[in-house]
């Protein structure tokens, strides 16, 4: 099994947790759906999910804000994952979007289609406009 290495990124108003395991020359990336609490401390366990692909890629999963402002959007977690990716020097990546993290990946899909070279959506929508969606973003931030 490959060493999972935990770090995070600064980004304009705050700093986004990943961790990076695997150590093949494609890059995986996940961008998870919304939790209360912080992922890292699974990062192990997800890094073992996917296990049969580390000497493939080298993954990466990013984890949301450390401090979240007011009003903070699935825009704002997009822009935010840019950056991480931007200076991680992430380019063509393989990208997993679950829930939420599916809304991220379409998003930054749009916006900066040199970042993704694949992308593959579980249980999440196409659509962030609903008055739902707009509830829940309030709930957790």
């Amino acid at each position: 099994m490959s060493q999972t290495i935990t770090s995070s990124v600064k980004t304009s108003d705050s700093e986004l947790p990943y961790a990076q395991f695997g150590s093949g020359k494609k890059t995986l990336v996940i961008l998870p759906g919304l939790y209360t609490k912080s992922l890292m401390p699974l990062a192990e366990a997800v890094a073992n999910q996917y296990q049969r692909f580390t000497s493939e890629y080298k993954g990466y999963l990013f984890d949301r804000v450390t401090k979240p402002l007011q009003g903070y959007s699935v825009y704002d977690m997009a822009e935010d994952t840019i950056c991480a990716m931007d200076s991680l020097s992430l380019k063509d990546c393989y990208v997993l979007g679950v829930s939420a993290g599916g809304i991220v990946g379409q998003i930054i899909a749009a916006r900066r289609p040199d970042l993704v070279k694949k992308l593959a959506l579980s249980s999440t929508s196409a659509k962030t406009f609903s008055k739902s969606y707009k509830r829940l973003f309030a709930y957790f931030f």
